[in-house]
């Protein structure tokens, strides 16, 4: 989200190479896909199922949807776990290597697990962008290069209509993917904007899901990038609060809100140098970093639990020094990175659409006193108006009612999803249960703990009962950075 699922919420299954597959769902027909072997990893199976790009239309352009099966290596054949990718544009088969051969999900074993690209991802008639020419390139702005988005436009223009890559088209992809590949009830596990995709084929397509698991939950109701920077504030002020209840954290850091404030307040004049080092390779070159530069910067290590542990020391190091290199660099890597991870075509298709516009009232409300600012509301802003994109009916920014079981999953620390987002959805699901990792970020279902529970979970298909007690054993201190004594 916001570059979204920023974050790829990795799973893992241990599979043999050597599992012969026989089938690819508990009610595959004798008019089976045709499917082949990846090319990674060789044993999992890959295929296309072709659909309308405009979808109410009986003809037209249509598109190959990549998919990609890894199958189920135990006796017992469990409904599949089909994988939402997180963004919006982030490729689900881009994870399938790491999936087929991380050892933490072999509980998944019985079940097999679907990756698909969603329209406009991947292989699934990509809508990128080229990125830019020098590092520079990627300072100053988010998503608003005019001219580069200009030219992207029209690029992409010859092969899509942009206002037909949507979620909801997307859901109904995905249904037809289900059922050419034989399945009834499905599990959907959805990380980042895949909890949104989740809760949309929940309301399209409610008989074919067994049970749900939302890691990172954003609801219809978010209005990207407009909480982004309320979301910031409050992850920040989660590792301020959590610095000074760490002894070690409170001696070596004792001013750390003032640090960082001073590290804002050396942008008020405008953008300062740093350095950078080029990828994949290059000589430090000079960059202008912005206040919003700045801002983003830390947004981005929030999601990341290992880079916040590090996050106090940068600040005061940073604040006592002038040198923002470090900072710099984390924005260079994570903006050159999400440049090739996500599709930028097709998140500004979903964002600029299925995100209501704020009015200056709420830019106020939910910008004024953070360090984040409005800046990203206007760079989301400036970039919308150039980009086509669907118009959306009212109903979509209802809130789910289901029935259906659903584990949702929140970190303390997120800066894009907070905790209340979750709560607010899960109000509306009898049943489900949302456990909070207070110190956790932007996904919790990688590590031990949220993964035993997320076991449970699909095992039993129920909320009911569900022991979570192993969240209070993960959080009871923060391994922040500090001078060795």
């Amino acid at each position: 989200m916001g570059s979204g699922r920023e974050r790829r919420c990795r799973m893992g299954l241990a599979i043999s190479m050597a599992a012969l597959w026989i089938g690819i769902g508990p009610s595959a027909t004798a008019a089976a896909p045709d499917l082949h072997p990846c090319k990674d990893p060789k044993f999992a199976r890959c295929g296309t199922l072709s659909v309308l790009e405009n979808r109410a239309a009986a003809q037209g352009r249509k598109i190959a949807l990549n998919v990609m099966v890894i199958p189920a290596i135990g006796a017992a054949k469990k409904p599949p776990v089909f994988w939402l990718e997180g963004g919006p544009g982030g490729a689900a088969t881009d994870d399938g290597s790491f999936i087929a051969s991380e050892p933490t999900l072999k509980f998944l074993r019985d079940h097999d697990i679907v990756l698909v690209d969603q329209r406009g991802t991947g292989q699934s008639n990509q809508l990128q962008c080229p990125p830019p020419s020098a590092p520079q390139g990627y300072f100053g702005h988010i998503e608003n290069d005019p001219e580069r988005l200009k030219s992207c436009r029209a690029n992409l223009e010859k092969k899509a209509d942009l206002t037909l890559y949507t979620s909801s088209i997307a859901a109904d992809d995905l249904d037809d993917v289900r059922a050419w590949l034989g399945y009834d009830k499905i599990v959907l596990w959805g990380g980042s904007y895949g909890t949104k995709e989740a809760q949309i084929y929940m309301r399209q397509h409610p008989a074919h899901v067994a049970a749900a698991i939302l890691d990172g939950v954003d609801p219809f109701t978010s209005r990207d990038p407009l909480y982004y920077a309320y979301g910031s504030q409050k992850g920040l002020e989660r590792v301020f609060a959590d610095c000074a209840a760490q002894a070690s954290c409170a001696k070596a850091y004792p001013d750390l809100p003032q640090s960082f404030a001073k590290l804002l307040d050396s942008f008020r004049r405008g953008p300062l140098t740093a350095h950078v080092r080029p990828k994949p390779k290059g000589a430090p070159v000079t960059v202008r970093y912005s206040l919003g530069d700045f801002g983003y910067t830390v947004r981005g290590i929030l999601y990341d639990p290992k880079q916040t542990a590090k996050l106090p020391q940068q600040i005061t190091t940073s604040a006592r020094t002038g040198n923002l290199d470090a900072f710099a660099q984390a924005y260079y890597d994570r903006a050159y990175g999400l440049d090739r991870f996500l599709s930028q075509g097709m998140y500004l298709s979903i964002t600029c659409a299925e995100v209501q516009p704020p009015d200056a009232d709420d830019v106020t409300r939910w910008t004024a006193g953070t360090f984040i600012g409005d800046y990203l509301v206007q760079d989301y802003r400036n970039a919308c108006a150039l980009w086509p994109h669907a118009k959306i009916p009212p109903a979509y920014f209802l809130p789910l009612q289901s029935e259906i079981p659903t584990l949702l999953l929140s970190g303390g620390r997120d800066p894009t999803t907070p905790a209340e987002f979750a709560e607010g959805v899960a109000r509306h699901l009898t049943n489900g249960l949302h456990v909070v990792f207070p110190q956790g970020g932007h996904g919790n279902a990688d590590g031990p703990c949220g993964l035993s529970i997320v076991q449970k979970f699909i095992e039993t298909e129920s909320v009911k009962g569900l022991d979570t007690s192993c969240v209070k054993a993960v959080t009871t201190s923060v391994p922040f950075v500090v001078p060795k004594t």
